[in-house]
């Protein structure tokens, strides 16, 4: 499994934080860490018999469930626009179509793809109003 990047570090320490407030303990015994990445939706394995800190639990969650687990996956951003994910991918191990180029942007939110080259893609990430309609309409009401 990659490195864990920033966003997936901050994700899994808002899970770990909400998993705090409901009133779990800073480690659980693997039945729970089970229970608890099934509740998140995520198969993963846990030894029977051992124990597992929260934090390391929802770190593996994230890693797990979030875009870097994509087919194909090159990076991702949550655009400061819109605050909508955005996922580079490669097309063909997305069974997308290549004609346009061999990567896609994915809006994550709305689905919209663009496709081209990787240098090009990059320059779009951060920015989806400029290729995503509905990302273009919630930048507009934000800024009316």
């Amino acid at each position: 499994m990659r490195a864990p990047t920033g966003p997936q570090r901050r994700a899994a320490n808002t899970r770990r934080t909400e998993w705090r407030r409901a009133g779990e303990p800073s480690v659980v015994d693997a039945a729970r860490a089970q229970t608890l990445a099934d509740e998140a939706g995520v198969r993963l394995t846990v030894e029977p018999g051992g124990f597992v800190s929260l934090a390391r639990l929802a770190l593996a969650i994230e890693q797990a469930s979030g875009p870097a687990s994509w087919a194909g996956y090159r990076t991702h951003t949550h655009a400061r626009s819109t605050g909508t994910l955005v996922v580079l991918v490669e097309s063909a191990a997305q069974g997308l179509d290549t004609e346009g180029g061999a990567y896609t942007l994915i809006c994550d939110a709305h689905g919209t793809t663009l496709a081209g080259s990787s240098s090009v893609l990059r320059t779009y990430m951060r920015h989806p109003e400029d290729w995503c309609d509905e990302c273009r309409e919630k930048w507009e009401r934000e800024r009316a």
